[in-house]
């Protein structure tokens, strides 16, 4: 396999591979002759998400596919084809070539990236290894078939999940309002809430989740360039957060707009680049178009990520870890017998109070060696009747080594 590519279709593959490297740490290429598309893919290490980049025949400048039966395929690490590509903003052409399998087995090949720059007259060749053990998954999913599609702008969307890019936030709940409420009449159309994002509430949170963040958006408002929602009832997904940024990224560095299709939780959300509404809000102060812009039949890139959405919440029935009952710790029986200090609550100031010197639970704590039920006749002090202190109950509570007049 043989591909050379240069220019805009650079810069654009440059891209795509920086989003694939955010979603996860692996690339997989996928070169076929039959339908002249290379589509390079990447799966996360939790398998909640696949993305995927088409690059049309027309992206390339030169393109040979040479691999048995018609299609070559491997898979790199994300880092290096990326270090291979850091100085893709200086290089005229980008050659990559795979070798062949032979006879000889698949530890032989190599996947090499050419740059090549006419300007600094340089040529630099990355060699990378093959990863053995990649899978090669697919994903398809029709997504018009969705109840649920959500256009936005990529910068303004962008911009709205910075809100939750807390470390404690990993995923965000993106709800879509019932079609027949965001299609209202008179002044209570405008303040319709038809999308809303807001941070995701796990059950078992406790005190990390103290603090939210809610953001909705009204019908009325310019960054929703479409949106429709034929469910009967609204559309609550929660994703992961990280994995929607790195889209959303990409089409704000691509100059295009997000769309968003979903069905309900548990299913799969896909979010797509398109550049189907550019001519809405590309316009000047003055209200005038621009003279470039970008049609979706020139696009020769096509990106796809699906994302894995939190199944519903259990039934309310469902006992909660909290309302669980605990387990009863049966607390030790005292030692017959046993010398002073061996037991625990003998360590216990004379300061305390009843209750805290009961540490046994249900079994009830031994007198004291002194006091009245047990003097210590080790110790024995005969007091005089004079001593006005003598029939005190403090100084009988008192050990007798411990008496002392002041």
């Amino acid at each position: 396999m043989e591909l050379a590519v240069s220019g805009g279709s650079l810069r654009a593959l440059h891209r795509s591979i920086a989003f694939l490297s955010r979603v996860g740490p692996e690339v997989l290429i996928d070169a076929s002759a039959r339908d002249e598309t290379l589509t390079l893919k990447s799966v996360n290490a939790a398998r909640s998400a696949f993305a995927r980049v088409a690059v049309r025949a027309s992206a390339f400048d030169a393109r040979e596919i040479t691999a048995r039966g018609g299609r070559a395929q491997t898979c790199a690490l994300a880092k290096h084809v990326m270090a291979s590509l850091r100085s893709h903003a200086r290089a005229d052409v980008v050659v990559v070539t795979l070798d062949d399998e032979d006879d000889e087995g698949r530890e032989a090949r190599r996947l090499r990236v050419t740059t090549t720059s006419a300007k600094s007259g340089t040529k630099k060749t990355y060699e990378m290894h093959e990863v053995m053990d990649a899978e090669h998954v697919d994903a398809e999913i029709d997504a018009e078939a969705m109840p649920a599609k959500v256009v936005s702008r990529a910068k303004t969307l962008l911009t709205l999940l910075a809100h939750f890019s807390s470390a404690a936030r990993e995923d965000v709940t993106l709800t879509c309002g019932i079609e027949s409420d965001v299609c209202v009449d008179g002044d209570a159309a405008g303040a319709a809430k038809i999308v809303t994002l807001s941070s995701y509430l796990s059950p078992g949170g406790g005190l990390s989740q103290a603090l939210q963040t809610s953001i909705s958006l009204r019908r009325d408002d310019e960054s929703i360039l479409f949106y429709r929602n034929t469910a009967a009832a609204p559309v609550e997904v929660t994703v992961n957060l990280k994995d929607l940024r790195s889209i959303v990224q990409l089409c704000e560095s691509s100059d295009v707009d997000v769309a968003i299709y979903c069905a309900q939780a548990g299913a799969p959300v896909v979010v797509k680049p398109t550049a189907d509404f550019k001519m809405f809000h590309q316009r000047d102060a003055f209200g005038n178009q621009p003279q470039h812009t970008t049609a979706p039949a020139s696009v020769d890139f096509e990106a796809e990520l699906v994302l894995a959405s939190m199944l519903p919440p259990e039934d309310a029935s469902a006992v909660e870890p909290s309302q669980c009952e605990q387990p009863r710790v049966e607390a030790p029986a005292p030692l017959q017998n046993a010398p002073l200090g061996s037991q625990p609550w003998s360590a216990v100031p004379d300061s305390e109070n009843a209750s805290q010197r009961e540490v046994g639970g249900g079994v009830d704590a031994p007198s004291r060696p002194w006091g009245r039920e047990a003097p210590n006749d080790a110790a024995t002090t005969v007091l005089n009747d004079n001593d006005d202190w003598a029939h005190d109950e403090f100084v009988e509570a008192t050990p007798p080594e411990k008496r002392q007049r002041q």
